[in-house]
């Protein structure tokens, strides 16, 4: 463990704390990326009714690309509390037929990453008691003291205590045919879904954000996913949207996916893009006098080799994990 002897943290945080019952949740980005406007509207209804089914997600959002390349892109984060409602969904004929059935021509493109993540390799950090964000919107959160000092994420995650989470391999194992790319992970491939939510600032503190922090935030974000030195494989920032798939809300999130948990702790600690991000952000709790409406949270997990799933049909040249390939 990493947290210091008496250590107190300096404000109060709050971290996901699983049913004893439950050994492991999935988390689902689902994409459509289309030419238009018209076979984007069509490719997310056909999305959203096999979400709608029974066996679908506990939780849902939608969000698009916050950069231009991404307008026509539109990616679903679903949420499962345990992999066999998972599988009972992926493997109805339904959605087996639909996935199946996808065309490997023309415009239109599909992808899938799915993490089954054994919940003891998962640790998730809210800056307050919020009920809305993420596994939280199912999940039970509770205060936690294990913040607020370096280390705190890794000592969240509970296989951790016996286990350095040691990158297994820079490169994800990959099956090629026609124009279907799929992967799995090597072990101890870790992913980050950050976010931030200024839906409930006022005017003054709402300024503030998106004129000086938000600009930094995307900066670090195109950093990341364009510099694979980082150890960062795939880097996305995306706006979240209404239930329609049309109206951005005052919510973003980064979603990165990371060669191991050092690689993040090493770009968060010492790269000057996150010394940015975390100096604009201090600036303005100075700013506020260290009042905020600004929500902000995070979740972490580091998946043992083959828990990830990672499948790309008739995408854009280097989606993804699919930019594997050219490395």
């Amino acid at each position: 463990m990493h947290r210091p002897d008496g250590h107190r943290p300096g404000y109060p945080a709050f971290t996901s704390r699983f049913p004893e019952a439950t050994d492991s949740v999935v988390f689902a980005q689902l994409a459509v990326q289309a030419a238009n406007s018209a076979e984007l509207e069509a490719g997310t209804k056909e999305l959203d009714a096999l979400l709608a089914d029974a066996e679908g997600p506990r939780h849902l959002d939608r969000v698009r690309p916050v950069e231009e390349s991404g307008k026509h892109t539109r990616i679903a984060l679903a949420y499962w509390d345990s992999a066999e409602s998972y599988h009972a969904w992926w493997s109805s004929q339904p959605v087996r037929d639909w996935w199946g059935s996808l065309p490997e021509e023309g415009t239109l493109g599909h992808w899938r990453e799915i993490a089954t993540i054994p919940v003891t390799r998962f640790e998730s950090l809210h800056s307050g008691e919020w009920h809305d964000n993420g596994f939280s919107h199912f999940t039970p959160i509770e205060i936690t003291d294990h913040h607020d000092y370096w280390g705190g994420m890794r000592d969240r995650i509970r296989a951790s205590h016996h286990d350095d989470l040691a990158s297994g391999g820079a490169r994800a194992q990959s099956t090629v045919r026609g124009r279907r790319i799929r992967f799995t992970n090597p072990d101890n491939l870790c992913l980050i879904r950050t976010a931030q939510d200024w839906s409930h600032c006022q005017d003054a503190e709402r300024t503030t954000y998106t004129q000086d922090v938000q600009p930094t935030l995307s900066a670090g974000a195109s950093y990341i996913g364009a510099n694979p030195d980082t150890g960062c494989a795939s880097a996305r920032y995306v706006q979240e949207l209404d239930e329609t798939w049309s109206r951005p809300q005052d919510r973003t999130c980064v979603l990165a996916w990371w060669l191991s948990l050092a690689h993040l702790e090493e770009w968060t600690v010492n790269h000057p893009t996150h010394q940015a991000i975390f100096g604009a952000f201090h600036q303005m709790l100075r700013h506020h006098e260290f009042r905020l409406d600004l929500r902000l949270w995070h979740e972490v997990c580091v998946l043992p080799a083959g828990a990830a799933e990672f499948e790309y049909v008739n995408c854009r040249p280097a989606t993804g994990f699919a930019a594997q390939l050219d490395n």
